[in-house]
């Protein structure tokens, strides 16, 4: 197939005929997506941590441990511990205020929480 030298679009369309250079917007309008994606998700989610800073610290200094895993899997994980019902495999320390820890022995997964259930 071979392809038209000339576009379909009249000359005039865009200055000096060429699109206009962007690059700059489109990685800045990826990165703001991102973030505007992950707070949706925080949010939509059941309760994590109270911010998005503490979520984003807490997974730079453990989330390797999980191996191949995005921010969003790594507060996945937590939340499905921290909401685990009881079994043979899982060590659980309440505190009076409702708070509490979870300690996956099978999976080496440990989880702190408040009463609230605001992942810590």
């Amino acid at each position: 197939m071979q392809r038209s030298k000339r576009s379909s679009l009249p000359n005039n369309s865009w200055p000096n005929n060429s699109w206009p250079n962007n690059s700059w917007l489109s990685s800045s309008l990826r990165v703001a997506l991102a973030l505007v994606f992950v707070v949706c998700a925080l949010a939509a989610s059941n309760q994590g941590f109270r911010s998005l800073h503490l979520l984003e610290d807490h997974f730079a200094r453990y989330g390797a441990q999980f191996g191949p895993v995005t921010v969003l899997q790594y507060l996945r994980m937590a939340q499905q511990l921290r909401d685990a019902g009881p079994g043979k495999n899982l060590l659980v320390s309440k505190r009076h205020d409702g708070g509490g820890s979870k300690f996956d022995v099978k999976r080496g997964w440990f989880v702190a929480y408040d009463g609230d259930g605001t992942l810590r």
